[in-house]
């Protein structure tokens, strides 16, 4: 002790320790403050002997410890006792342990495209995930962390064109999906030449060398009209063909003939030569139409699945006038022509989502296997169900934007509360206990990720 009345301390007061709990932050601000106890660390996540790695942290001192294997196969090698055995590790230490859950693909999607079988078996390793890993702690509520996906996604770019852009961005590329196959494509901005300008002036010949771009949501646009267009108007000349034999055979038989030949009110042998050989167009073009109606009832099908609700009550309104059609035309070729003219004019006036942005294609997929995911578990273990905790991915990553990743949980909610009142519970509570037990993980590496991109 040096002579005074001041002590060691006085030389060098120092900040204040970011790991003591009860300083606050001091008269100047050193950065945020968090309690030793509240930093962890994860095991090794490539090696089935997660008590080995458990007993390491332990021996360090970590308190929270987030146990997990990230590949499949090597997660099922650790024997559901070692989860029983790393819990009473845990409770001797005084830790609190917690789970992240092997890299699995909720949505079902895979190299290949989309798949229900992909997506039930996600569904199926995920139950087993969250059942084998309850004996970590069967207290209840411990966190299982679950990746919202591992799909690429949109790229944005950042706009820097004039004061206050900061923080905005603009999609630069999207991954979309063909909702009838399931498989996956990239669609990027587009430098565009048009033929001619056109304004309120007139028609005028095209400045080519005027760069003009298209965005990847107006291209994902163009391609689901010009792709339904050409599905229908494909139709539309099928049908002609059987207009075309019609206009040309129904005056030399008599329609009226046909139609009672067909309903047997009428012997076919009965008519001349020349009338029974137009009867023989006319049943060719029958079989055109009978051919076109099988392909439009597939055509609206494809329709209703792939619109949105708002499309739906219009297909229905549209449903509804092509039966009154065909009532009116009392069986005859040509009011069966004209009603399927009706339409098929009508659907030309939508444009389904036939290729959707993966996101939008992910989450109705990821939503089905985490809320049956989760309510498998409240079904199990009750109240002492694991909390799924879905992770948000970095720029470039589908659901990697705070957006989508609320749009992926409040959607896995809806499914557990739909499975919930199916079994008797009351929409409250299982609203209540579906925000219980699907909830957020922030990995802020994936948020740096971000920052670094220049998102704020």
């Amino acid at each position: 002790m040096a002579k005074g009345d001041y002590k060691i301390e006085n030389i060098y007061g120092g900040g204040y320790s970011s790991l003591d709990p009860n300083k606050g932050y001091g008269n100047v601000f050193t950065g945020y403050h968090i309690p030793s106890s509240k930093l962890g660390a994860p095991t090794k996540p490539d090696t089935a002997n997660q008590i080995q790695q458990v007993n390491m942290l332990l021996n360090q001192g970590i308190v929270p410890i987030e146990v997990g294997a990230l590949q499949p196969e090597v997660f099922d090698q650790i024997p559901k006792s070692h989860f029983k055995e790393m819990n009473r590790m845990a409770k001797l230490a005084g830790a609190k342990i917690s789970l992240h859950a092997p890299i699995i693909e909720p949505s079902g999607i895979g190299e290949q495209g989309w798949n229900e079988s992909n997506r039930e078996l996600a569904e199926r390793q995920l139950k087993s995930v969250v059942e084998k890993s309850f004996e970590l702690d069967p207290s209840g509520g411990m966190p299982i962390t679950i990746h919202s996906s591992g799909l690429p996604g949109k790229e944005y770019k950042m706009i820097h064109k004039k004061e206050g852009d900061e923080g905005k961005r603009e999609v630069e590329k999207i991954i979309i999906v063909d909702r009838e196959t399931g498989k996956p494509s990239q669609i990027e901005e587009e430098t565009m030449y048009y033929p001619v300008e056109r304004t309120k002036e007139g028609i005028f010949p095209a400045n080519l060398e005027k760069r003009r771009f298209m965005s990847p949501e107006k291209r994902v646009e163009n391609i689901n009209h010009m792709q339904w267009d050409n599905a229908v108007s494909q139709l539309i000349f099928n049908k002609e063909r059987a207009d075309e034999i019609l206009q040309q055979n129904r005056i030399q038989a008599g329609e009226e003939n046909y139609y009672k030949i067909k309903t047997g009110q009428t012997n076919f042998n009965d008519l001349v030569p020349q009338e029974q050989q137009a009867v023989y167009h006319l049943q060719n073009a029958d079989m055109y139409l009978q051919d076109t109606q099988t392909n439009v009832e597939a055509l609206f099908h494809k329709a209703y699945k792939n619109s949105t609700p708002e499309q739906q009550e219009v297909l229905k309104e549209i449903s509804k006038e092509y039966a009154n059609a065909l009532n009116k035309s009392g069986g005859r070729l040509t009011g069966q022509s004209q009603a399927m003219q009706g339409l098929l004019l009508n659907l030309k006036q939508i444009t389904p989502q036939l290729f959707q942005p993966i996101e939008e294609f992910a989450r109705g997929k990821s939503a089905e296997t985490l809320g049956n995911v989760a309510f498998s578990a409240f079904q199990k273990f009750k109240d002492k169900a694991p909390t799924l905790s879905i992770e948000n991915m970095y720029p470039g990553m589908a659901f990697s934007s705070a957006e989508e990743l609320k749009e992926l949980v409040d959607a896995s909610r809806k499914e557990f509360v739909n499975l919930a009142e199916k079994k008797g519970m009351s929409k409250t509570s299982a609203e209540k206990q579906a925000e219980k037990m699907i909830g957020v993980t922030l990995d802020v590496g994936h948020l740096n990720i971000a920052r670094k991109k220049g998102f704020t």
